[in-house]
Parts: structure tokens; sequence; C-alpha cells
């Protein structure tokens, strides 16, 4: 079944429908072969609508497929990690903040550093 079939069969409008057949368009110009079609896949692609809705769902599978984090990549953006990220990709998509892991290892370093200084603070205050 193709996506646009699939957004046929889901209710989605013309635009919609534009979108995933553009979701299907990225697939091939990043991996030059369309996306695996199955079972699988439609149901998965099915619950991404059903989480997201209609409206969103297309431009964050796209949003997805444009992604170069670590996992996405050596995974070659399997539909798994659509679904099972879905709710984090929308949240970059609408921010238009992707993060990876370098980003994510320098807010965690950050992170521990303002930690310590508070501590040394806190401890300092105590004296």
């Amino acid at each position: 079944m193709s996506i646009v079939a699939l957004s046929e069969m889901l209710g989605a409008t013309v635009r919609d429908r534009a979108l995933m057949g553009e979701s299907q368009r990225t697939v091939l110009q990043r991996y030059g072969v369309l996306p695996t079609r199955n079972q699988k896949v439609n149901s998965q692609l099915a619950a991404l609508v059903k989480r997201i809705g209609v409206d969103e769902a297309p431009n964050i599978a796209a949003f997805y497929l444009s992604h170069n984090r670590k996992l996405y990549v050596n995974s070659h953006h399997c539909t798994d990690l659509l679904l099972r990220d879905a709710e984090a990709l929308r949240t970059e998509w609408l921010t238009g903040h992707k993060v990876t892991e370098w980003g994510a290892r320098e807010t965690d370093r950050l992170q521990t550093a303002s930690d310590a200084v508070a501590r040394v603070a806190k401890k300092l205050g105590a004296l």
C-alpha cells in the first residue's frame, strides 16, 4: 500500500495526501529507494496519525526523515523510531530545534557544572 493510499484510507485531505507523498519522495531522495511498505509500517503510520493527527503527521514524518540524529541515521529512519519519538519530534519540529546526541551531552555537561556551582555556593553560604 502506498503512502497516498494509506492517507486516503485514513480520510486525509488532498493537501495531506500530497504531504505524505512528499515524505515518500524524501525517503527516495535520501536513500535512493522507495520506503518499505508492509502491514507493520502501515499500522505504525496509522498509529502516528491517531496520536499526532492527520494535519501534523505528514510534516512530522518529513521532519523525522531530515533528522540526522545518530540513532535515526543508523536505523535508516525506521518507522519504529518515528512512532516511539512522535511527541518529541513534534516538539522539535514546532520549535525548529533538532536535538542531537552531541547537543544532549552538552546540555547534560552544562547542567552538571551548574549543579556543582550551586552545591559549592550552598556550602559557602552555610559557613
